[in-house]
């Protein structure tokens, strides 16, 4: 029993919290600083692997190149809840004891012969010799719940982080003007995903970029009006997102992530008659956004089992271009210049160029652990006011054939029970014979 209790107390130390709230600061800024996974781009991450291999491979093995998907992060955040929640028990058996008065008093004071006839702290109403033998006083008892909701809301705050671990799922979506997006795995990069991600479930269309960029280089205004439908036979609703207020549409939140550029918009026709649009995004930096220069792009489209390398370059303006080589294996499919109306015949396909278009980054997060997270932040600030607004106090009166006791029990720091209890302790000792 003994050394279940030493175990208790271990797993409830203070020390122990703090070591592992200071690990845990130091693994969310290695997250927020060291280059993860989820945040880079597939070009971005073969750059890193080739020009920095050895770096790489140990931020791999020590799995610090996706710090907030590791079991080491996980283990300290299991470890933090295993401790918070026995702080908690042992916070609440003590005050139970408390409560009952089975723990040393925090005043305490006796005498011979009869009890002073003074109002006692907490015992007002009355004189102290009127009282029975023994008799006492409770106020506050729900002051003594608010530390341990406290730390309970804490707990509650660290398991909705671990669950969101397991089945929160966020990614990154680029969408042109005039572009729908039905679901298509294809054009999500994912940067957290505990589970498998769910099917979005509905049609979004951006029928209008607005960005306004101020002085060169500050981000003024980014609007998105978006069109969607919720499902198939339901009416086509419509919605402008800003900054910091997501729409909420199929289960999701979908957040602006403040990146833009400009899309290349082609139409992609196979040999059996079927085509369909087909949008290659440029990114542009706000310095650039109101004068963009020539933007290049490369990357390796695989489509209907043919893999061809492309390499662009596109001009914005009244008259765009785009400047187009297309590589499959060693040889070169296609190299040229198109305009508006133009196009070039791929061999697996052919595509016809449009014309240009902005195009906007989009967050999409689905995360229902977040409504216990806030649930948890409410208990925090329940507990937290509990414990400073109510004050537990107990009195306890015994008087016997020989003299009497007053004991007290209190939360320290009681300034108002302080004072009412140094003013009956002199009364008494003025009183004394």
């Amino acid at each position: 029993m003994l050394e279940f209790k030493a175990l208790g107390r271990a797993l409830a130390s203070h020390n122990l919290a703090l070591v592992l709230i200071s690990l845990l600061a130091l693994a969310v800024v290695l997250g927020g600083t060291l280059p993860q996974h989820s945040r880079l781009a597939s070009e971005d991450l073969l750059a890193l692997r080739n020009q920095w291999p050895l770096f790489s491979a140990w931020m791999d093995y020590l799995g610090l190149s996706a710090v907030f998907n590791s079991n080491w992060f996980m283990a300290l955040n299991l470890a933090l809840l295993v401790n918070i929640i026995a702080g908690t028990v042992l916070s609440l058996q003590r005050r139970y004891k408390l409560f009952y008065g089975q723990v040393q008093p925090s005043h305490q004071l006796h005498g011979i012969g009869a009890l002073p006839d003074f109002p006692l702290p907490l015992l007002e109403k009355g004189c102290a010799a009127d009282l029975p033998v023994m008799t006492s006083k409770v106020r506050g008892a729900a002051g003594l719940l608010g530390l341990p909701l406290f730390h309970a809301g804490i707990a509650v705050i660290v398991a909705g982080g671990i669950w969101s671990s397991w089945v929160g799922f966020s990614a990154h979506i680029e969408l042109a003007e005039g572009e729908l997006y039905s679901g298509q795995q294809d054009k999500l990069v994912v940067e957290r995903s505990g589970s498998v991600s769910p099917e979005f479930g509905a049609l979004l269309r951006l029928d209008r970029a607005q960005v306004e960029i101020k002085d060169g280089k500050y981000l003024q205004d980014l609007n998105a009006h978006f069109s969607f439908r919720r499902g198939r036979g339901e009416p086509v609703e419509r919605a402008v997102t800003v900054s910091n207020h997501p729409l909420a549409l199929a289960g999701y939140r979908i957040f602006l992530d403040n990146t833009m550029g400009y899309s290349a918009v082609l139409e992609r026709s196979l040999p059996d008659g079927r085509s369909g649009p087909f949008f290659i995004n440029f990114p542009v930096l706000r310095s650039e956004w109101n004068n963009p220069p020539p933007l290049t792009h490369r990357t390796l489209i695989e489509l209907h089992d043919t893999s061809l390398h492309y390499h662009m370059t596109l001009e914005v303006g009244e008259s765009p271009t785009l400047h187009l080589v297309v590589r499959q294996a060693n040889s070169v499919v296609f190299d040229g210049k198109l305009v508006p109306g133009a196009g070039a015949d791929l061999g697996a396909y052919r595509i016809v160029f449009l014309g240009t278009a902005p195009w906007l980054g989009l967050l999409l997060t689905r995360d229902q652990a977040m409504s216990l997270v806030f649930a948890g932040f409410l208990l925090v600030l329940g507990g937290f006011l509990l414990h400073l607004l109510v004050r537990f106090r107990r009195v306890e009166v015994v008087k016997n054939h020989t003299g009497w006791e007053v004991r007290a029990w209190v939360i320290r720091n009681d300034l108002w029970f302080e004072t009412q209890w140094s003013g009956w302790q002199k009364l008494v000792q003025s009183s004394a014979p």
